[in-house]
């Protein structure tokens, strides 16, 4: 028994080492690789650990490592660690006024989950640490007091509407009110540039799209906030022009702050998409929608979907939608990429009590704002963050 236990445990030693080894293989520019890897180490967890350490891993783990990130933020430990070099646990603890043994061990519980790495006597920055700083207000967000608050009412959001009708959000039961009027207030401990700025960081990865092949068209991004996502678009394809539509207070002194290089290509327009669009301009005009329904509730999407009726009469205009598409059915092995998107549609329902959707509910939303609405393709691998569903109004 003793040689048995012995063997399955080099056994275990080489299948480790092998995966490390393919790890450091892999080459960015092939990152459907990296991804199953990563899938498949996730699902050789599950299969390898006992149930009970499983429920303890999804259930203990994630209460102490939410904690863990508030005295992150809290006590400024990204920014007190050199960028390349390390600190003691007794300089952090005299810095920050701590107890030396307690920010010990909560910063040892950071290093076991990557968040740093451990070293003789204090800690230095991990890949993971030097990624979040890079997305920090996305971060922030995730941590955010709003959500944690709203989750809490998500039971009884869900038994709040009809077995299938619209329900009142999580967040409105929390609040008493809708995202936009409690960021506004404060109330939240959050402010909508706050929030914007999260959503803003959240790397959601290029926009799997063919945009060279559109020539010199215009393209309307409707409900394009400060335009971020126009003005990188622009700077890519030199032909495009851009016209970035949001309400005034979302877009106001945004024309400033673009850079001369494109400047001249993008311009701001007030307007509702509530509303029917202004009429099309000469040549071709691709409308798009980025993050945009998966704000909504089914009925809501069909009325902002009819705005765009009259400008998709011209057969060389079209419509994009970049969301996320969730799998019609889900895998049966570990999958991180559905694993993330199924958590932006719990923060949806949670949020607005709406959701992301498959392509076949894409396909049904816009049957109903007008049947001759199809789906021509649906651009993005199964890694992509997000996916480009190509849509035109066929003639009857």
């Amino acid at each position: 028994m003793i040689h048995r236990s012995f063997q399955q445990k080099q056994a275990v030693a080489r299948l480790v080492a092998d995966i490390k080894k393919a790890a450091a293989r892999f080459d960015d520019d092939v990152p459907e690789a990296g991804h199953d890897l990563a899938n498949l180490a996730g699902e050789l967890r599950l299969q390898t650990m006992n149930p009970i350490d499983a429920v303890f891993h999804l259930v203990h783990v994630p209460t102490m490592l939410h904690a863990v990130f508030q005295i992150i933020f809290e006590l400024d430990i990204l920014e007190r660690i050199p960028e390349r070099g390390e600190m003691s646990f007794q300089t952090l603890a005299e810095v920050t006024e701590c107890n030396l043994d307690g920010l010990r061990r909560v910063l040892r519980f950071a290093c076991h989950q990557k968040i740093f790495q451990e070293t003789k006597d204090g800690i230095r920055h991990s890949p993971i640490s030097k990624a979040i700083q890079r997305r920090k207000p996305w971060v922030v967000l995730g941590l955010a007091k709003l959500i944690k608050e709203a989750a809490k009412h998500l039971r009884e959001s869900l038994q709040s509407g009809t077995l299938v009708g619209c329900i009142t959000p999580a967040l409105e039961l929390a609040y008493g009110s809708n995202l936009w009027d409690v960021l506004s207030t404060g109330n939240a401990g959050m402010c909508p540039k706050e929030f914007q700025a999260g959503m803003k960081a959240y790397p959601a990865g290029e926009l799997p799209y063919p945009w060279q092949q559109l020539g010199r068209a215009t393209v309307i991004d409707v409900g394009g906030g400060e335009g971020h996502v126009a003005v990188n678009l622009a700077r890519l394809f030199p032909r495009l022009q851009f016209v970035v539509q949001d309400l005034e207070l979302n877009i106001d002194g945004a024309a400033r702050t673009i850079s001369a290089e494109v400047s001249d290509r993008v311009r701001f327009e007030v307007h509702d998409f509530w509303t029917v669009q202004p009429a099309p301009m000469p040549g071709t005009v691709v409308y798009f929608m980025r993050w945009i329904l998966h704000d909504w509730h089914d009925d809501d999407c069909v009325m902002i979907l009819r705005q765009l009726l009259p400008g998709l009469k011209n057969t060389q205009n079209r419509l994009l939608i970049a969301e996320a598409v969730l799998p019609s059915r889900l895998s049966e092995q570990v999958n991180h990429r559905e694993i993330e998107d199924l958590t932006l549609d719990l923060n949806m329902f949670t949020l607005f009590g709406a959701h992301e959707r498959t392509e076949e509910q894409f396909q049904a939303l816009l049957h109903r704002a007008d049947p001759r609405l199809r789906i021509q393709k649906c651009w993005g691998s199964s890694i992509d963050k997000m996916k480009v569903l190509e849509v035109r109004l066929l003639e009857s």
